[in-house]
């Protein structure tokens, strides 16, 4: 009778739930606009946008703070990290 090998269970990061969208649409900026002050490619907006990939938190960053910047242009509240990214961690 063969036996089975043990099973090794894998953690695999998934892709944080974000508020990017609504907030980037909230203050009327597409994303190739955004791309542009965050310096990324708007391949990259949208790629966390839907969630396509785990990046590095210094692109999250990225994000936060140029959708900040385009929010304060549009008269808009600034978004906090929290508000950005509510399920992944800020630190």
């Amino acid at each position: 009778m063969a036996t089975k090998k043990p099973t090794t269970s894998v953690t695999v990061a998934q892709p944080p739930e974000n508020n990017v969208h609504r907030f980037r649409e909230e203050a009327g900026c597409s994303k190739a606009d955004l791309a542009k002050v965050a310096e990324l490619s708007e391949k990259t907006v949208a790629r966390v946008e839907r969630r396509k990939q785990v990046f590095r938190r210094t692109t999250y960053y990225k994000i936060l703070n140029a959708l900040n910047q385009v929010r304060q242009r549009a008269g808009l509240d600034k978004v906090t990290f929290e508000e950005l990214y509510p399920h992944l961690p800020s630190k």
